[in-house]
């Protein structure tokens, strides 16, 4: 029976799990949303609006004075599903079997056999969770751009958040002489004026939008050229007639107080080659300014996701015959405060 097999318990698959994605660098956006977990196949999420208003004094021995609450909208979601699974064959039960007999005997264990073990599980949990969690990473960027058409069982699903707009440039980024530097400034502005005076900290980008936007720009080049400390700070490097950006990771940047969040490189989606995220297009957002959560990984609790997380499982079956592990994952992205995502187009 595959549960006699130490290396497929379902807390043995999990931990394995845990170890790749702690590895990939390929998903930035889960650390953003946090799952909450919900009864039902339909969730219904409450969206928190709330007016800053300049409370009214009262003497030290006073009457208390009620808040006005904020305005509660209950959205209804329903989560997308993603359950892939493997197949183990005779080979690989064989070889687990090998490893779990080794394991007990007295003695060292075959480091070999235990290296080619942990390879064969840590391949066949990443290449079969690959694209759950790609499709799953995809529903958050989704989220954070203002819409997303999914694929739920062959029929075409599109979501519309409605994120406010910031105003597009007066020039175009792509061109040398725009004013990038003044523009961000000016979104800033923007975005605490219809977010009821919270201001943006954090802005989700291609990374390319670097090379693209920043590096041949006149107006930001006159800055690092000013100031060797910014244009390390902002990854640029090289002289002023020969700059390249060289800034791949989450940083903080000196002149604006953002954090940056890269959404790198291109993925297969739809049978073709997509990017993850639009070079044109920033989307600022306030995360950290208060102790409200503005963005969530909504899920339902299921016979096959009874925590607020992935699930693996081995189970076997006659038909087809076989052993079988398999990937089990749920959610719907949820932007649970309007106003704090806004959403930038740099080539309007």
């Amino acid at each position: 029976m595959a549960f006699a097999i130490s290396v497929l318990t379902k807390e043995a698959l999990i931990a394995a799990q845990e170890v790749i994605n702690a590895q990939s660098q390929r998903f930035p956006l889960f650390s953003f949303f946090e799952r909450e977990q919900y009864e039902g196949e339909k969730l219904e999420i409450r969206i928190k609006v709330v007016d800053s208003e300049v409370g009214r004094f009262t003497t030290s021995d006073g009457p208390a004075h009620l808040v006005r609450p904020g305005t509660l909208t209950t959205v209804k979601v329903e989560p997308l599903y993603h359950r892939p699974m493997i197949k183990w064959t005779s080979g690989d039960l064989s070889l687990f079997a090998d490893w779990d007999q080794v394991r007990k005997m007295a003695g060292p264990a075959s480091e070999a056999l235990q290296a080619q073990v942990s390879r064969k599980i840590t391949e066949s949990l990443d290449d079969a969770s690959l694209g759950a969690r790609e499709t799953m990473h995809d529903m958050l960027a989704g989220a954070l751009l203002g819409s997303n058409t999914y694929q739920v069982d062959d029929q075409s699903v599109t979501v519309n958040y409605g994120h406010p707009t910031l105003t597009d440039p007066g020039t175009a980024w792509t061109d040398a002489a725009a004013t990038i530097v003044e523009d961000i400034y000016a979104s800033i502005d923007e975005f605490i004026q219809q977010s009821d005076g919270v201001p943006p900290d954090t802005v989700f980008y291609n990374p390319r939008a670097w090379s693209r936007y920043f590096v041949p720009n006149t107006e930001f080049r006159g800055f690092i050229v000013a100031n060797p400390d910014l244009a390390r700070a902002f990854g640029v490097k090289g002289s002023p007639n020969d700059m390249v950006a060289d800034n791949e990771g989450t940083f903080v940047d000196p002149m604006f107080g953002l954090q940056w969040v890269p959404i790198a490189g291109p993925h297969i989606k739809a049978g073709s080659t997509a990017q993850r995220w639009p070079v044109n297009v920033l989307a600022f957002a306030s995360l950290r300014q208060d102790a409200k959560r503005v963005l969530e990984h909504s899920m339902t609790r299921d016979q096959y996701n009874p925590a607020a997380t992935f699930s693996w499982e081995t189970f076997e079956q006659d038909e087809p015959k076989g052993t079988y592990s398999r990937y089990s994952d749920n959610g719907a992205a949820v932007v649970l405060i309007p106003g704090r995502v806004q959403l930038f187009d740099a080539e309007p």
